[in-house]
Formats: C-alpha cells, structure tokens, sequence
C-alpha cells in the first residue's frame, strides 16, 4: 500500500543519538536501514542493510527485522535476527546499541506544536523533601524506572568529586538519554531519588533556587517527562531509609516493586571493583533498594551492561535482633543501692532507666538534665543522704568517669552495682538513627561522637568497686507496625 497523498498522517524514523538523518516510511512500505550516505549513518559496526522497516499507518505501528551481522536492540534486548518486531510512536530501536538510534514518530500535520516542558515544583514532609514533576509525568504508571543522580545520571564536567557551581555537570554517559526515552515508551515512569542534605542548611536553603534551574538543565536535556524526589535533610527521606520511595507510592498509589529497579553508583565495592577504580564513598543506594524490596543495578551494570561488580557484605542488618531477654535486674533491692548505668549513646540506657528503674522510685541523675558531671555528683550525695536509690544515667565509658560515682558510694556505705549496656557499636548507630527519625524530642547526637566513645571505652571490672556488673542486651519495643518496619531497615549507611 503507498502513502496516500490526500493523508495528513506521516511515519518517521527520528534520530535520537549523533548519528543518522530523519527517514519517512511511507505506509505498507519496505525499507531498508543501514549504514549509507542516505541515512547519514556511518558507524562502521552498522551494516549497510542493518533492518528492514515497514509502517502500518492505519494502527499506527513499524514492523522492524534485523537481518545485518550485528544484532540491533529494542527494549535494551538484542533482537533475534529476521523476527519481526512491533514498534509504536516513542519507542526506541538502537541499530547499533548505545550509538545508532532512532524513535518511531507518527505524526499529524493537524496536530498541535508539541509544547516544552514545564516543571512544578513542592516542598513537601515537614520541608525536608523537595519534589519536582514535570508537566507530562504519568502518576499513575506502576513500573517504576528509578535513578541516583550524581554518579549516576550525572558527573561533573570539571573531573572534581564535587560540583564547583550549578553548571559543573553532564550526563554520565551519552546512552543515557536514548535509555530513558525507551524506558518512557515502554510505560516505565522515571524517578529520580537524591540526597541534598546540604540545600536544609542555612546556608544551603540561599542555593536553592540554583539547584531548581540545574534540575531542570538536566530534565530539558533528557527530553522525557521525570519526577524528582530531593532529600534536603538526615532524616525519614535521606537514603538509605525507604522514606522517599514510600512517599511516591503514596501519593501516586501506583508503584509494582517487582517490575521496578533501581540505579546507583554508593554500592559497597571495594578498592579496584574494577581495574584502577577507587572504592564506593557509600552503600547507601544498594542498601536503599533492599529496604523497598528493589532490583538493584549499578551504572556500569544498567547503562552499560557490564558485569555485575563484587560488594563488601554487610557486617550487620537491623533486622537480626538479639535473641536474648533482659536478665533479672533485681529491683526493688533489698537495701540501699546505686546502679551505675555504661553504655554508648543509643544503646537504650535512658529507655532501660525510664521503663524499668524509674517506676521503683529511684532518684534518676543524668548529665543531659543536669549539664555537667559535677552537678551529677552533687546530686547522688543529696540522694544517699536522704536514703534514697539513685541511677547515674551516664555514658560512664572510663574508669575516670565511674571513679567520682563510685568514691561517694563508697564513703556512704551504699552498694553500686553497674548495668552495662551489651549492644555493638553498629547496632548504636541504627538506634540513633531510628531515634532521630521517630524522636524529635530527643537531641541529635553525631555519629562520629558515638565512634569516638567506643574507641576509648574501657570496660568495667569488680575491681572498681562494684557490687556485680550486669549485662544488658537492647530488646527494641515499637509504638506501632510502621516504626518496626523502619527499624528493620537500613539507616545507616557507612
């Protein structure tokens, strides 16, 4: 069948990669594709006759067969050689993979200009997530394509680990654009999800505006429709916590985990996953996709089908608790008693003190109320003079620090016993984490500090004075279903 003139609709095979022209396939017609001054192809790994192309203008559809030596791509898949396949407007065949590639374009000449994208802009989760939509973005689609940005999507122009200014970037490699038009044809819906922790600041929240016109470079630059997900703290939204993906789901009630995946470049490979390559600066995207239940690809694995790289497996997961019980703490005690509480922060001292201690009338001394050690001994000698049970809910992480407690019990006749609190290192930082997440009460404390406490923590002995050393285990209890849930996945990162 030929193309009727009187027709105003047109088929068209539109370049989308350096290489090639714009050809018209007329309606019923075979034509072949290759590598010719005609097609304006001249990629030598195309063959001269690389496809034959036939258009069906009246269901709107390009019968393509590949019968060149090398295998062309449809859907990022090599195409089985003189099997037909059915291509609509927007999708994307690639006559030589990452290099050669043309969208299928059926056009009117009634229709409307194409209008530029447009991109809508919220703040949204208490201000700390930032969201950009663009104006053709389809909610509703349930496969989810989701990417990092730096290192994933992007680099810096400059070679810098860091971006100098808002302009310092350029795609990653040039397949991205055609693999994010293809994933847009197939009904893919693309999302973005980065961590922008420095645009919360005070000095951040002056570039935001900056940031918004370099995220809309890079969307214009892309050509298809994305939404993107900005966390702009350290808290519910900064990867790895699922926090982000949850709220897309949400509020688009439309996310199928098992047909989505997610890219990112913070894997966990070691030093020389690849020959003179430096070692993943973070995990946080590998852990991220595990906590939402997602496929998991690295750039080099997704973008450029290399094979997949070694990681360093994960020393701990959150979710393999202790199996053990608290021991009997032996309260209310038959006399007088000090407990001297040892633990890093967010080994759940203060939580073990207000649950289990405080109920039994103990005089609670802490530093955090009191604001310094001194005052916290002044206290406890108030306390024994009053024949009262006292706890020094302290980090107590040297013999210096318990010494000035345990002199006064000393001198007051008054039994100390020491609850130490048995919770790993990695374990602290999960909980401190969660509780910077689910507390807003309770101050945040740098996880660099709670490093730095166990590096110098000496551990307590009886020979310090204590009637018995008690060892606790951290036994988790939640509010409801969804802070356990957050709890058993990955917060932390490094």
């Amino acid at each position: 069948m030929s193309l009727n003139p009187n027709s105003t609709k047109k088929c068209f095979m539109i370049p989308v990669s350096h290489s090639g022209n714009t050809i018209l396939l007329p309606d019923g017609v075979v034509i072949t594709i290759g590598r010719s001054p005609e097609s304006g192809i001249t990629d030598l790994t195309c063959s001269r006759h690389q496809v034959t192309v036939k258009a069906d203008y009246s269901n709107e559809l390009v019968s393509v067969k590949t019968i060149g030596n090398n295998p062309s791509y449809f859907n990022q898949k090599p195409m089985v050689s003189n099997k037909d396949y059915c291509l609509r407007s927007d999708h994307i065949i690639e006559l030589v993979p990452g290099k050669v590639c043309y969208k299928v374009a059926f056009t009117s000449t009634k229709e409307e200009p194409e209008q530029v994208m447009s991109y809508f802009w919220k703040m949204c989760g208490s201000e700390e997530l930032l969201m950009c939509t663009s104006s053709k973005f389809d909610e509703k689609r349930v496969k989810v394509a989701s990417f990092d940005l730096d290192g994933t999507l992007i680099k810096t122009k400059s070679g810098r680990v860091f971006a100098k200014d808002f302009d310092d970037w350029e795609l990653w490699n040039d397949c991205i654009k055609i693999i994010l038009r293809n994933l847009n044809a197939n009904d893919f819906k693309i999302i973005i999800f980065t961590n922008q922790a420095g645009l919360g600041t005070v000095s951040g929240k002056r570039k935001v505006d900056g940031f918004q016109k370099k995220i809309e470079n890079i969307l214009n630059l892309l050509d298809v429709p994305v939404q993107v997900f900005i966390a702009v703290s350290n808290g519910l939204y900064r990867k790895p916590s699922p926090g982000m993906w949850y709220f897309m789901r949400e509020r688009s009630h439309a996310a199928d985990v098992s047909r989505s995946f997610y890219v990112g470049d913070a894997a966990g490979r070691p030093e020389n996953w690849k020959l003179g390559k430096k070692a993943d600066f973070s995990v946080c995207d590998r852990m991220f996709a595990i906590n939402v239940g997602l496929k998991f690809y690295t750039p080099e694995e997704y973008f450029l089908k290399e094979p997949v790289a070694n990681y360093t497996p994960f020393m701990f997961h959150p979710s393999q608790k202790s199996t053990e019980n608290l021991p009997n703490l032996e309260i209310p005690p038959t006399s007088q008693e000090v407990i001297l509480m040892v633990g890093l922060p967010g080994s759940g001292k203060s939580y073990l003190v207000q649950k289990y201690i405080k109920p039994y009338g103990y005089c609670i001394i802490s530093r955090d109320k009191t604001g310094s050690w001194q005052k916290c001994v002044s206290l406890l000698k108030e306390a024994l003079k009053e024949n009262r049970n006292a706890v020094v809910d302290n980090i107590n992480p040297d013999r210096v620090s318990r010494e000035r407690f345990i002199e006064i019990c000393v001198q007051c006749n008054v039994k100390v016993r020491c609850f130490i609190m048995d919770v790993p290192l990695e374990r602290c930082l999960h909980n401190n984490k969660f509780r910077e997440i689910f507390d807003s009460e309770h101050e945040i404390i740098g996880s660099s500090l709670i490093t730095s406490y166990k590096s110098n923590f000496e551990p307590p002995s009886l020979e310090e004075g204590f009637s018995s050393i008690v060892k606790i285990p951290f036994v988790p209890q939640f509010d409801n279903r969804e802070q356990e849930h957050f709890y058993n996945c990955f917060l932390v990162d490094k």
